[in-house]
């Protein structure tokens, strides 16, 4: 899912770059960037991500510049998970034992989904208690929480805490630790 349009001027505008200077890293025409930023055009689907992956890039460059804090620095390990075929109950019992908001959810096949407290109080406002008691996980769960590298700059992680309930890092393939909104505390930490 890429961001609203209208976040490319701002964006642009964010890095210090001119139209034209943006329209040759992305490989467009300025004109066509001029356009899109007064709403005159509407862009497919390929090119708004083209145009996205750019100001991305830039971003990035930009952080890794400024010696961002990485993920690594913040995370969170081990990872706790709740497994697919459990009780949501018992998974309930533990993320409030364990004080946890939210969990990735795991199956044979890796991570699956997810599970929050946001979502398990929907879900009593539609079931009973009992029934929900005894429901699996797997019937409720969430889509998985988005994955980002060790190295990726706090910033890239602040933005995609606006839209989830947390991020899980990876080492190459590997899944190794969680980010949630209570771990940006410690980019303060670690000035």
């Amino acid at each position: 899912m890429l961001p609203e349009i209208k976040e490319i001027a701002k964006r642009r505008s964010q890095l210090g770059l001119t139209q034209i200077e943006l329209a040759k890293q992305a490989g467009v025409d300025r004109g066509y960037i001029a356009k899109l930023e007064r709403g005159l055009v509407n862009p497919t689907y390929k090119q708004a991500k083209k145009i996205f992956e750019t100001l991305e890039r830039l971003e990035l460059e930009r952080l890794r510049e400024k010696k961002a804090v990485t993920a690594g620095r913040i995370h969170n390990t081990p990872i706790e998970y709740a497994n697919d075929s459990e009780r949501v109950y018992e998974v309930w019992q533990r993320m409030k034992r364990m004080a946890y908001s939210q969990l990735p959810v795991k199956s044979d096949k890796g991570i699956v989904g997810s599970i929050t407290e946001k979502a398990l109080s929907s879900k009593m406002l539609v079931m009973g208690i009992e029934e929900l008691r005894d429901l699996r996980v797997r019937a409720m769960m969430g889509d998985p929480f988005p994955q980002v590298d060790l190295n990726a700059p706090s910033p890239v992680i602040i933005s995609i805490l606006q839209n989830y309930t947390a991020v899980l890092t990876t080492e190459g393939s590997r899944v190794i630790g969680i980010i949630t909104y209570t771990d940006l505390t410690k980019l303060f930490e670690s000035e």
